[in-house]
């Protein structure tokens, strides 16, 4: 992990414990590691088969954010090779200190992806 990196995610994998005909969740904490806001945005390979909660954000100085991660429920057994395919990209990117919660949207995270300097972290899932 570099220094500049503005998030801490633990942990950096994801493993769901897997029952037929079952939704599964996991969840990841994500803590801003800086002085200034963090917005951040999770996205997926697999959007069909995974919800996640919240999805993006905005996460204070030296706050943590609680994401959960849930695998939709499954007709039939996964084989390893489709699962160790699936990842999830956190993206996060320091926010202007006049942004509040309630104006960071997928829209407004993307706008500022594109204005400054992001930081990425990519999950895998282990079987």
């Amino acid at each position: 992990m570099s220094n500049n990196e503005l998030l801490k995610i633990e942990p950096m994998y994801l493993q769901f414990p897997f029952e037929l005909k079952k939704q599964m969740s996991c969840s990841l904490n994500s803590t801003n590691k800086t002085a200034n806001n963090v917005a951040f945005k999770v996205k997926t390979t697999n959007p069909k088969n995974y919800c996640v909660r919240p999805n993006y954000g905005l996460i204070l100085p030296k706050s943590t954010c609680e994401i959960l991660v849930t695998m939709q429920a499954q007709k039939e057994v996964l084989n390893s090779d489709m699962q160790s395919n699936e990842k999830f990209m956190i993206q996060s990117v320091i926010a202007s200190p006049a942004v509040t919660a309630k104006e960071v949207t997928r829209e407004t995270v993307l706008i500022i992806h594109i204005i400054d300097l992001m930081d990425n972290h990519t999950l895998v899932l282990v079987p």
